[in-house]
């Protein structure tokens, strides 16, 4: 016929944006958002009218080619007067405090009541990511956010939360599941989805059934942390690199550290377990401008493709596959009775023998799972670095016996830990552990659970092998960089939240169209999904002029690799943060419900944190809670060099200018690397001799 079709990415986007945006189907009412009178509405509504969402997923129809700028004025509905006008009245309402008792209530009801069934969200969730599918004016989804929640604080202002609840309940849907919409900050609306979550209120016994306790909207902070805080070493560091909770040294104190082992002393490490992450010590030890101790490596675990990144410690002769290894159905096993953790250590032991018989000779285990490091320390009788990486309940204690005995075994190793409290005596257990933890974020979950704590000692990632050399395209050259010149910008979105990666990637795709063609920013926005991160080498990253990072995790490794190479960083701000990174905690807390339980109550009066596994499906409920791991254990903001932002459009526009002085940014990660590395290398190297030893 001659008609503009649909792109195949929209056509693919159609099948799967319904259960995206909307999640479980709702049954269609006669109107999508109440309106009327400001009263208490006796039904929850459906959320975006379900007949509206089906035919706008079948009838998807590309646009004309869109101007710069018209993506943002869509966002802003600009096209529409009243939605327009009323995003500025939105704009002065949270300029003013949100104040009760004014006329933008009653214009928030009034649009709600007349215009709400207008808006299609699937509609708006597809131009968000394909700028040929129609923008309508109409579809105002962030003005129909707006409008909840301006007429749920009047309900709270009128002693009405029950109707309140119910409104911010909408509108965080309009945002799409787990807040996969939700780029506000980029707009004129001059909202936060954390000002509503700031707010909302929640239920709490009372003297008559349930009663609602408001959260004051000034609280603009999380709460302060249980633990001490990591404060910077000095004016323009970061904190300390090596226990920056003071779990096992004093705050404000020199560290006192072990004296390093002998030139020339051969150490054999045998490491085991499969995460990358896992090889940190050994890459400090061996990958600096001198290495401090000697190594042989014996490395079990490590995939074919992930030994490429970690040459040379990662080789055809130290990479080992076990002759007799333990199968994922024994590792993994949920204990039930004395006889599961009998027959797990057997297969450990059957591990250990054939390992020896082939020739391992191993002084010193380094394992990441406590499964591995407890029962390959019992089997092999050897020195043992539990380094703890992954989450620390992830795969253990779900049901009563099996928390009775991780719990148990956790206990065993920390006897026998160097690092607890009264070990620097020479009375040392045979034979010894160091339990020692990859970030803050999990020392402080394993105290949780444990009520004990561990030091967490900061990744360097020195196995990266490659520092800044922006605008190199030349990468064996040896050439000087380039500056002034082309800016390449490389954005790596959330990898793992499907639709809000492709809408990341969309808004900075037009964020640059806003700019003077004659820009000489230039972005690369990988589409890395899965565990892949974004498909480049070590080198690659390392010559591109800034890195955009949209944290997947809390304790994302390729921020610690980005740093290693001194590429500047822009990251989140740690509101926008607080409802990105809990996307894993959210899919185990689905599989394993029991992730949350605490293996030892905590002494009467002893602070404690709340769960470190809040749910983007109880955002409502978690949200502070996932604020207060992003402000105090996630790290990331405080590090030197490291740029904090919330809009998208402001960052580029900001970066296009010139704004950021990025050779120094860079010069300051160098800095803070060589602090760090005084610090982690002496920690390191005088802990592998004091166990190697004892």
């Amino acid at each position: 016929s001659g008609e503009p079709q649909p792109s195949p990415r929209a056509q693919r986007h159609a099948s799967l944006l319904l259960r995206f945006v909307v999640g479980e189907p709702t049954v269609l009412l006669p109107e999508c958002c109440g309106g009327g009178a400001m009263v208490r509405r006796p039904t929850q509504p459906s959320a975006f009218g379900l007949v509206i969402v089906l035919l706008a997923a079948a009838a998807l129809q590309p646009s004309a080619a869109a101007r710069p700028g018209d993506f943002w004025r869509y966002l802003d509905c600009e096209g529409d007067a009243e939605w327009s006008s009323f995003r500025q009245g939105v704009a002065r309402f949270r300029e003013a405090g949100f104040p009760p008792h004014t006329y933008l209530a009653e214009e928030a009801n009034e649009l709600l009541g007349r215009r709400g069934n207008e808006v299609d969200p699937v509609r708006f969730a597809t131009a968000l990511a394909d700028a040929r599918v129609e923008r309508r004016p109409q579809d105002c989804v962030y003005g129909l956010f707006a409008a909840f929640f301006v007429r749920g604080r009047e309900f709270l202002a009128i002693g009405d939360p029950d109707s309140a609840r119910m409104d911010f309940e909408m509108a965080l849907r309009f945002l799409g599941r787990e807040l996969g919409l939700d780029f506000l900050e980029s707009t004129g609306w001059g909202l936060r989805s954390a000002d509503l979550l700031l707010a909302f209120p929640r239920e709490a016994p009372g003297e008559e059934g349930v009663s609602a306790e408001v959260r004051p909207a000034a609280e603009l902070a999380p709460p302060g942390p249980a633990v001490p805080a990591a404060a910077p070493r000095a004016e323009g560091q970061g904190p300390r690199a090596v226990d920056p909770h003071c779990a096992w040294q004093p705050c404000g104190a020199p560290l006192k550290l072990w004296p390093q082992p002998a030139r020339g002393t051969t150490i054999n490490v045998m490491v085991y377990g499969y995460h990358p992450v896992l090889i940190e010590p050994i890459s400090v030890l061996t990958q600096g401008v001198e290495p401090l101790v000697k190594i042989s490596l014996a490395w079990y675990g490590v995939q074919q493709r992930d030994c490429t990144f970690f040459a040379p410690m990662c080789n055809d002769e130290t990479r080992r596959i076990a002759k007799a290894p333990v199968v994922g159905k024994v590792r993994f096993l949920a204990y039930k009775s004395e006889a599961d953790v009998q027959e797990v250590e057997a297969h450990y032991r059957n591990l250990w023998r054939a390992e020896q018989e082939s020739g391992l000779v191993a002084d010193l285990l380094l394992c990441m799972e406590m499964r591995d490091a407890y029962f390959l320390w019992r089997v092999g009788q050897v020195a043992t670095i539990y380094y703890p990486a992954v989450i620390f309940m992830q795969d253990e204690a779900f049901s009563d016996f099996a928390a009775v005995q991780y719990l148990r075994q956790f206990d065993e190793l920390r006897r026998s830990d160097l690092l607890s409290t009264g070990a620097w005596s020479q009375a040392v257990a045979k034979p010894p552990v160091a339990m020692v933890v990859q970030s803050p974020y999990i020392a402080e979950s394993i105290f949780y659970h444990t009520k004990l704590r561990l030091p967490a000692v900061r990744p360097l990632a020195l196995y990266v092998g490659a520092r800044y050399r922006p605008n190199v395209t030349d990468l064996d050259s040896g050439e000087l960089p380039r500056l002034p010149g082309e800016s390449r910008l490389l954005v790596l979105c959330a990898r793992t939240r499907l639709m809000m990666s492709h809408s990341c990637r969309a808004l900075f795709r037009e964020g640059r169209r806003l700019l003077p063609k004659r820009t000489p920013l230039r972005l690369h926005l990988p589409s890395g999904d899965s565990d892949v991160v974004h498909g480049l080498s070590f080198a690659e990253v390392a010559s591109f002029t800034a890195v955009v990072l949209v944290p997947w995790n809390i304790a994302v490794t390729t921020f610690a690799e980005l740093y290693a190479m001194h590429v500047p960083m822009f990251i989140p701000d740690s509101v926008w943060l607080a409802r990105l990174w809990p996307k894993q905690m959210t899919s185990y807390g689905k599989a394993h419900p029991d992730i949350h339980r605490e293996l030892r109550k905590a002494p009467e009066h002893q602070p404690q944190h709340p769960t470190p596994y809040p749910s983007l499906d109880r955002l409502t409920d978690d949200f502070r809670t996932s604020w207060y791991w992003a402000e105090h254990f996630a790290h990331l903001h405080a590090m030197p060099g490291v740029q904090s932002f919330t809009s998208i459009p402001n960052l580029l526009w900001a970066l296009h200018e010139g704004e950021f002085d990025l050779i120094q940014a860079s010069g300051e990660m160098r800095k803070e690397t060589t602090r760090a590395l005084e610090e982690v290398a002496p920690f390191w190297a005088g802990l592998v001799g004091r166990l190697t030893q004892a």
